[in-house]
């Protein structure tokens, strides 16, 4: 990508091809440390709540987003992304959402995995602004509200996983 922020054209091949390629496919990365602290802890880990509160998160999502238009950086800066993207509302950001609400989800299982999601999280939200995808309120807003549907999920699944484990005994 050239870069014309402050008079100098600037072409970096090798961060754009590490943003590009984190924009797109770090989300994955929460889904499969959630994947694996499911595997490992089941008799804790609850589907039911962790589908409920995806749900939750997505209808706030969809709420939140429809509440203003926040036109997406590029469509602003008038330039090309690095990702191609329609030029929809940028606000909040969805892949934030589900990356911070699977990397919190799992944080209530096994702390070092979550510390992976996180990671990988914080460069998905790096790319996503680097991409010119979204502006840091949009990936502000999108962790906010993956973090807290997943918190609010927490009691549920505790209620869930100590019935699960009373049946068990």
């Amino acid at each position: 990508m050239d870069w014309n922020r402050s008079g100098f054209d600037v072409t970096m091949p090798l961060i754009d091809i590490v943003a590009i390629l984190s924009a797109k496919y770090a989300v994955a990365v929460p889904i499969a440390v959630v994947v694996i602290a499911w595997l490992r802890n089941r008799a804790h880990f609850s589907p039911t709540a962790f589908v409920i509160g995806g749900a939750l998160a997505a209808i706030v999502t969809y709420v939140v987003g429809r509440a203003g238009y926040d036109a997406r950086p590029f469509v602003v800066l008038k330039v090309a992304p690095l990702v191609t993207h329609p030029a929809d509302n940028g606000f909040p950001s969805d892949h934030l959402v589900l990356a911070a609400y699977a990397s919190t989800y799992a944080a209530f299982f096994d702390r070092r995995l979550a510390a992976i999601a996180f990671f990988a999280s914080a460069a998905l939200a790096a790319a996503r602004v680097f991409c010119l995808l979204h502006w840091p309120i949009d990936i502000a807003a999108g962790t906010l509200i993956g973090a807290l549907c997943a918190v609010a999920m927490d009691p549920f699944r505790r209620t869930i996983a100590a019935k699960r484990i009373r049946a068990r005994d």
